[in-house]
Order: structure tokens, then sequence, then C-alpha cells
């Protein structure tokens, strides 16, 4: 799936080994399928912003994504084409593998990627220019880069029949419950990062 991206972390058996403990029934093929495609390019799309990418490039790579064209390849640095093309290439084949009266699925997992990657910017933007953000100005960009209104997105997208549109219109409006799951999955991994941390930087 990502022959051509050199830099890519090849992590496609251990991502589907992760995917079959959420999806261990027969029948949920198909969300096996969906969810270990998207979690791999996912990877190379956090590298990007994280390890490879200069601010400069990825503000580019992240202007393409709210247009989702894939036509947007050719304002694209070389370093970033075959990515973002097989990336909006993948995510808009999930509508081949759903059924006709579920596609409108894959537009609110289209959102929750824009509203990631802007996220991505943010961070690389206070890092490129050494600024270290207060606690409320880190808050929102750390929840909503912290891609778990994604995962539940994509879990939904595999799904049958049996989630309706009225459940992923709720779920995507993040009530409170919501809201305050992905408050504290964000801050336990910032404290787990930071425990790493400070670890990796203790002298013996």
């Amino acid at each position: 799936m990502l022959d051509n991206i050199t830099c890519a972390r090849d992590r496609l058996l251990e991502t589907y080994f992760w995917v079959l403990g959420i999806f261990f029934e027969p029948h949920n093929s198909r969300a096996r399928k969906i969810l270990t495609k998207y979690w791999t390019i996912l990877t190379v799309l956090d590298d990007m912003y994280d390890v490879y990418g200069t601010y400069e490039e990825c503000k580019i790579l992240t202007d393409a994504f709210q247009r989702w064209d894939e036509k947007a390849v050719d304002d694209l640095p070389i370093i970033l084409r075959d990515f973002y093309q097989k990336f909006v290439s993948t995510i808009n084949e999930f509508q081949d593998e759903v059924e006709p009266s579920e596609k409108y699925r894959v537009s609110y997992l289209i959102q929750e990627i824009q509203k990631l990657v802007v996220c991505y910017l943010q961070e690389l933007e206070w890092y490129a220019k050494g600024q270290v953000p207060n606690f409320n100005e880190r808050k929102k960009p750390a929840i909503d880069g912290n891609a778990g209104a994604i995962v539940v997105c994509i879990l939904l997208l595999g799904f049958d029949e049996v989630v309706s549109e009225e459940a992923i219109n709720w779920f995507m409006s993040l009530p409170d419950v919501v809201m305050a799951s992905m408050e504290i999955c964000r801050y336990n991994d910032e404290a787990a990062s930071y425990e790493v941390m400070i670890c990796s930087n203790f002298q013996f």
C-alpha cells in the first residue's frame, strides 16, 4: 500500500494484529480491513508531521488536505506527492467497500482528518518557532490531534447497518461524555510521554 514511500514504517502486520483484538468476530472482516488500511497510513501521516516534513512542507500538505482533491498533488513537494495521493485515494476507496446507504460515513472521516492535520500543523508551528503554549492554548489542538474521534469514526465506518446515521451524528456532535473520554485519553497519553521524556533524560 505504501511501496513507493521509502520513509514509511512497515507496521502492517503489527497493525492487523492490533485491529484483530478489536474486531475478532468473523462477520467483522470489513471493519478489520478498513481499520487496518487506515491505521497503516495514519502512522505515516503522523511521521510526516513529527519527523520528515518541514513546517513549510507540512503547511502545503495541510492546505492540500483541506481541498481533498487528488489533483492538489501537483502543488506539493516531490517528497510528499506519493504519500498524499495514496492517502486520499485510500480513503476515497472506502466508499467502494461500504454499502450505498453507508457512503455518507466517509465524509465524516474526511472532516476529522482535515481537523487532525490542522492540529498537527499547529503543534509543528509551535515547535518550529520555539514557542511553548500554555495549558489552555495546547488543550484543543492536543485533544483534536489525539485522533480519538477519528478512531471511533473509522470504527463506525467499518460496522454494518447496525450503526445508524443518527448515532453517528450524535457522536460527531461531541456530547460531554465523548469529550470527557477524549480528554482522559489525551491526558493519559501526555502523562506517559512526560514520564518517558524524564526517564530518557535521567543521568546515572
